[in-house]
């Protein structure tokens, strides 16, 4: 049986896969509810029980099955982040690349031109204050582009 919740235009969805109605695709589906988790899918397969388990054993079974796949599985937080570009001096590049380390941001793409061009993303909240402190660290020798957005997530 499965149950899922998909962001876009809420969807939700659950499947009793032919046990008694109620015992396995909804107990699934409050697990997933009750965690406030989005776009995700859970699948419980049952090879034993059935009759000898009744409709509050499978409503348990099935509830704690969903319960340790959560736990087991963890839970990634997705975020708006801004994507920008930083064009830099190849001299202020090493700076570029350990103040990055240091702070929440994603390193997508490194361009090696007639300049340094670092394609970077951080938590739309953080953008500002990380553009001008990489014009600071570069004494105001770069350029900073703001690309777009997109919902992503840090390790």
């Amino acid at each position: 049986m499965y149950a899922y919740i998909i962001r876009e235009n809420n969807i939700t969805r659950f499947s009793d896969a032919g046990e008694p109605s109620g015992t396995a695709g909804m107990p699934v589906l409050n697990v997933l509810q009750k965690q406030d988790l989005i776009n995700v899918v859970a699948v419980v397969t049952r090879y034993f029980g059935g009759i000898m388990l009744g409709a509050g054993g499978l409503v348990r079974a099935y509830s704690h099955a969903a319960k340790i796949g959560v736990e087991s599985a963890g839970i990634a937080i997705f975020e708006t982040f801004t994507e920008f570009d930083v064009i830099c001096l190849y001299a202020d590049y090493e700076k570029i690349l350990k103040y990055i380390k240091t702070e929440k941001i994603i390193l997508d793409d490194t361009r090696f031109e007639e300049n340094v061009t670092v394609s970077l993303a951080t938590r739309h909240d953080y953008f500002e204050k990380i553009a001008q402190e990489i014009v600071n660290l570069t004494n105001g020798k770069c350029d900073i582009n703001k690309r777009s957005e997109r919902f992503d997530f840090l390790d």
